[in-house]
């Protein structure tokens, strides 16, 4: 549950609301692993934002899909991203018709300098089990992981394993992996393994794409 007021108060005082989000994100793992998964991602022009939510099933099918528009985002501060993109994540996923029972997000989770990111921000309050997933590192240090797909190694910060880099394909730079909320990291890093066939999650890869489609067709409603 969300202590009240937690939300409105992130814009007077982001780095409280990381703390306080950072008390509530559960890191368990799943009990029974999804038979579908959902990727969200925003694509932006100045403050105007496209975002897109897509639920797959193993084989790559689309189970479910949508899109969302939304004016006036907030503005890009240093590690309080989620000010500008959580508001419209959450909006996508209030419009797709089932909620999915796992959640990648393009960004970070627990590897965050205060311990809570994007991805802890919208698996909180959309209450999902989450992956952070991520290009670069935000916080902490990491040794580069071997080559072959399914390395890893944790990402540490002030003796503290935030997350893991992991190598999803050959040759590939490796992604940023981090709990976002209800699951352990190692299960995180599996999940994102197996949902990858390049380098990040196909749901995410797919929400990225749908995205940046909405964007350049220019659709506002």
């Amino acid at each position: 549950m969300i202590p009240s007021g937690l939300w409105e108060q992130a814009n007077e005082d982001p780095r409280g609301f990381c703390r306080g989000l950072a008390q509530l994100v559960r890191e368990e793992p799943l009990e029974q692993l999804p038979s579908v998964a959902c990727g969200v991602d925003v694509a932006y022009v100045g403050d105007e934002a496209w975002a897109a939510a897509v639920v797959l099933d193993p084989r790559g099918g689309v189970v479910a899909q949508a899109t969302a528009y939304r004016a006036g985002c907030a503005p890009y501060r240093p590690s309080a991203f989620f000010l500008r993109e959580a508001p419209a994540v959450l909006e996508v996923l209030s419009l797709l018709p089932i909620k999915p029972p796992l959640l990648f997000v393009h960004g970070h989770g627990r590897a965050h300098p205060l311990g809570a990111g994007l991805a802890c921000a919208v698996g909180v309050l959309a209450d999902i089990p989450t992956v952070g997933c991520a290009g670069e590192v935000l916080v902490g240090e990491a040794g580069k992981p071997p080559e072959p797909r399914g390395s890893w190694t944790p990402l540490a910060f002030r003796g503290a394993t935030l997350g893991a880099l992991l190598r999803t394909r050959v040759g590939v730079k490796p992604v940023v992996v981090s709990v976002g909320h209800r699951t352990s990291l190692q299960q995180a890093v599996a999940l994102v393994l197996a949902w990858s066939s390049f380098r990040f999650p196909e749901p995410l890869r797919q929400a990225h794409q749908l995205a940046n489609a909405a964007r350049r067709a220019g659709v506002r409603w």
